[in-house]
């Protein structure tokens, strides 16, 4: 009975752990982000002043789990006018606008502040209810060091799309 009641601990402990897991930063990526595979570059306004390429990330299916990781390679410095090259203390993930309801967001590090000259991830899982195309928008904080203070800088990048399909093509 002891060797039961052990392994059928040891087996949800493992499998708890399996539905907490959390992406594992790529230390191999040489871009500042490096998309999931699969996601399709597009652009919109081809041609127009307001040109802008976007990103759609691999396709969701309604009913069906949704799991796909964005890596990060946050440098050290960056080129910063009229300052010249300035440190990068950290960047923070706050939020995913337009995340459906049945989606979240998991980082490593957990609390999905990356410091400068450091590696991460971000990983969007879910289950989704219906087909739809959704602009979701990145919520993020910059926190440089101009002339020895640190500077939060807030901003929120676009172009990423997620798109819901009802079945698998």
């Amino acid at each position: 009975i002891m060797k039961k009641l052990l392994l059928t601990i040891l087996f949800g402990a493992f499998v708890g752990v399996s539905l907490n897991a959390q992406c594992v930063p790529d230390t191999t990526i040489s871009d500042v982000i490096s998309p999931p595979t699969g996601t399709r570059f597009d652009t919109l306004n081809k041609g127009m002043s307001n040109e802008k390429v976007i990103a759609i990330l691999p396709y969701a299916y309604v009913g069906q789990n949704y799991s796909e990781a964005i890596h990060f390679k946050v440098p050290k410095d960056t080129l910063f006018p009229p300052f010249s090259t300035i440190p990068i203390n950290y960047v923070k993930l706050d939020s995913i606008i337009g995340l459906p309801t049945a989606f979240s967001f998991t980082c490593t590090p957990s609390n999905c502040t990356f410091p400068g000259d450091s590696y991460g991830c971000a990983e969007m899982t879910g289950t989704p209810t219906m087909a739809d195309s959704i602009s979701l928008r990145v919520a993020i904080e910059y926190n440089i060091t101009i002339s020895g203070l640190p500077t939060p800088i807030k901003d929120t990048l676009e172009g990423y799309y997620l798109v819901v399909k009802n079945q698998p093509i």
